[in-house]
């Protein structure tokens, strides 16, 4: 967790040495052992492994100690110093210390020995089933089977965009010794990101005061298609003395700019907080921090990011923060703003698809595609932090997906920012950098990366309204219905995204057709999505699609058409079905074939409804199952012809919606009502893309 915040926060307190002494050699083994100790509880890692580091010199035998380091040098990203301690203490001890297995498993992911980790990862889940009782094993579990899990899968470890995607460290100008972070794309040749301007660390002493560096934001134009770094922000970016600023973005109308600020104490505790400035008349106010609600007392709350919402009057604002309540460390949460109000409602946290366990952190939100990117340490991935994509909003996503290599990497990838075309874009990492760092590990960098390629789909068509003789021209007409009375102006088209793990579809946006009755929308490469037309008076209709395997940019969805309520729906008067059965006759059969096949053959892009009814006789219940399996034996008899099951769906209503009257004014039974209600009919409902 140490390691995380200060990941998060734009600080590398970790590489300042609060030293107590220059000479080690001269220290005895019982001194260098107490620094060492005096040193974690600081939470000064480098420290750490300074004197830990020359007492396991002189003491190999001391296990403890050892770990410690291993462990040290691994927080700190020096994989190279850890691996060997923890391959020694896997050797040596494996149950007294399995993490040290977990440690040299997750090392060798990084190296992409894959199938050694996962046999690292093997002997410790099976240490943790058969000799841990500690409180936290079912957590250390789910840790160690979510590694399994991308050690072992193979499309997983092949998933690589190297040929589509270019990845380049900046140059010096921006990217100095220490951490770069926090990339911003102001305009087409603007980047704003954070940093701590210095090429080395200074050694603090415990018992003096010194001011710690602090990131700060700066500007890098875009010269001769190169950036050049280290220029002071623009409005409304704003530096503070003493506290490091961090993220940074801009509401859509251009009035409100958030960003987060704070600072770190010696013993790692990070207090941050979000503030927003407002441009009124021209003129940025001063940094205002949001309310306790927003930033509660002794927990951060960092890394802000805007999504738009169902409401125009409506943003909601993102943020990461380690809040209780959480579901990980570090959770992403957010709060609905209202415009209208100037208020934030309480914060809700994103929920299980999107948070786990572990740490979740960066997010950026994609409001033309409604895409969620962050990172985490708690999906699978491949080491570190990975840059993973959901689409939703509020607490409604979809699975989200690993974006694969070589954007991630086996390192800590996190910031993922993208210019609205999806052409290029920025990420930090702590990828191999610096070759003049001892640890080439240790600090963050920015890197740009452009896709080559990349297909941004829009989809764009017309909605109908269908006059009062669609029916009528369904079934005469020898090709597919086309003839319709008018475009339909005003009308609600909304697209939503399928979660291909519940099945359910998640509402991602909004429009409403102008006059000519067009709609538009912006959508995403191989995702299942669907539209659905609503308007008063008109029954409502969807269509289903998706963007796999596609040629063009632009995807043209047939012309929808939308049926007016009080139109009556085609009924099937030939479909018979023996008492209290629901299978075909062979003249029922005969009639599908030479009407209902027809209709759906001519017309391959309609999706239809086929109803079914029963008379009133009989239980209520026992006559809406029945009369949904005789609907189902339609449709199983299409689907055996050839029919796409997708452009039928089975409804029963049993004796609801009756049309003709069962009996007479004195109570006597009217046979020729009761067949009139036992029925099967027929309604276009959407359209399907072949």
């Amino acid at each position: 967790m140490k390691n995380l915040l200060l990941i998060i926060f734009s600080l590398l307190i970790a590489n300042i040495s609060f030293s107590q002494t220059e000479n080690l050699k001269e220290l005895k083994s019982w001194q260098l052992k107490a620094y060492g100790k005096s040193a974690e509880r600081y939470g000064d890692l480098n420290s750490v492994v300074k004197y830990y580091s020359e007492y396991y010199a002189r003491n190999k035998k001391d296990e403890k100690t050892a770990f410690k380091l291993a462990n040290s040098y691994f927080e700190i990203k020096n994989f190279e110093k850890a691996k060997p301690i923890f391959y020694e203490l896997y050797l040596s001890n494996s149950k007294k210390y399995p993490k040290a297995v977990f440690r040299y498993g997750q090392i060798l992911k990084k190296e992409e020995k894959f199938d050694s980790a996962a046999a690292c990862f093997l002997i410790y889940r099976d240490n943790l089933i058969y000799y841990d009782v500690k409180s936290n094993k079912d957590a250390n579990l789910l840790m160690v089977e979510r590694e399994l899990k991308s050690s072992e899968n193979e499309s997983f470890k092949k998933s690589d965009n190297s040929e589509k995607i270019q990845i380049l460290k900046l140059n010096s100008s921006i990217n100095k010794n220490y951490k770069e972070s926090s990339p911003v794309i102001w305009n087409d040749t603007t980047l704003i990101y954070t940093s701590l301007m210095i090429d080395s660390f200074p050694v603090i002493n415990v018992n003096t005061s010194i001011n710690v560096p602090t990131g700060k934001y700066y500007s890098a134009g875009l010269i001769n298609n190169d950036w050049q770094g280290g220029n002071l922000p623009p409005e409304p970016f704003v530096n503070f003395e003493n506290k490091s600023v961090s993220s940074g973005v801009l509401s859509d109308d251009g009035k409100r700019f958030y960003f987060a600020a704070g600072s770190e104490d010696i013993h790692g505790n990070i207090f941050s907080s979000i503030y927003v400035r407002k441009l009124k008349n021209g003129i940025w106010s001063q940094p205002e921090k949001l309310d306790e609600e927003i930033n509660p007392k002794k927990f951060m709350t960092t890394q802000p990011a805007l999504g738009k919402c169902y409401n125009p009057n409506f943003d909601v604002l993102y943020f990461v923060s380690d809040r209780p309540g959480g579901i990980g460390g570090t959770d992403i949460w957010y709060s609905v703003y209202d415009k209208v109000s100037d208020m934030y409602n309480k914060p809700i946290n994103a929920g299980t698809y999107i948070n786990s366990p572990e740490n979740e952190i960066s997010p950026m939100v994609d409001n033309e595609t409604k895409a969620l990117y962050f990172s985490s340490d708690g999906h699978s991935g491949y080491g570190g932090y990975d840059v993973y994509k959901s689409y939703g909003e509020l607490v409604n996503w979809i699975p989200p997906k690993n974006i694969g290599k070589p954007i991630n990497s086996v390192y800590d990838d996190f910031y993922y920012t993208k210019l609205k075309n999806d052409s290029m874009g920025f990420i930090v990492s702590n990828r191999k950098g610096n070759p003049e760092q001892e640890n080439p590990h240790c600090c963050y960098d920015i890197f740009e990366f452009y896709i080559q390629n990349k297909k941004v789909i829009e989809i764009t068509d017309t909605i109908f309204e269908a006059d009062e003789d669609f029916y009528d021209k369904l079934i005469t007409q020898k090709d597919s219905v086309k003839n319709v009375n008018k475009n339909s102006s005003k009308t609600v088209v909304k697209l939503h995204i399928k979660n291909n793990k519940s099945g359910e579809y998640i509402c991602l946006a909004t429009d409403t057709t102008d006059n000519s009755g067009k709609f538009h929308f912006k959508v995403d490469e191989n995702q299942d999505y669907k539209l659905t037309v609503e308007k008063k008076a008109f029954a409502p209709t969807s269509v289903i699609f998706n963007t796999n395997k596609l040629v063009k940019n632009k995807l043209n969805v047939k012309p929808l058409t939308i049926i007016p309520d009080n139109l009556k729906p085609i009924s099937l008067k030939n479909i018979y079905f023996e008492f209290n059965q629901w299978n075909l006759n062979e003249s029922s059969k005969q009639y599908l074939d030479t009407f209902l096949y027809q209709i759906m053959l001519k017309n391959k892009d309609i999706v239809t409804e086929i109803s079914a009814y029963t008379d009133g006789l009989g239980d209520s219940d026992y006559n809406l199952v029945l009369s949904k399996k005789r609907a189902e034996s339609v449709v199983n008899y299409l689907t055996q012809k050839g029919i796409n099951k997708a452009r039928l769906i089975a409804k029963g209503y049993g004796e609801e919606k009756p049309i003709a009257s069962e009996k007479d004014e004195n109570g006597n039974d009217i046979p020729e009502g009761r067949a009139k209600n036992r029925r099967i009919e027929l309604r276009v409902v959407g359209v399907i893309i072949q």
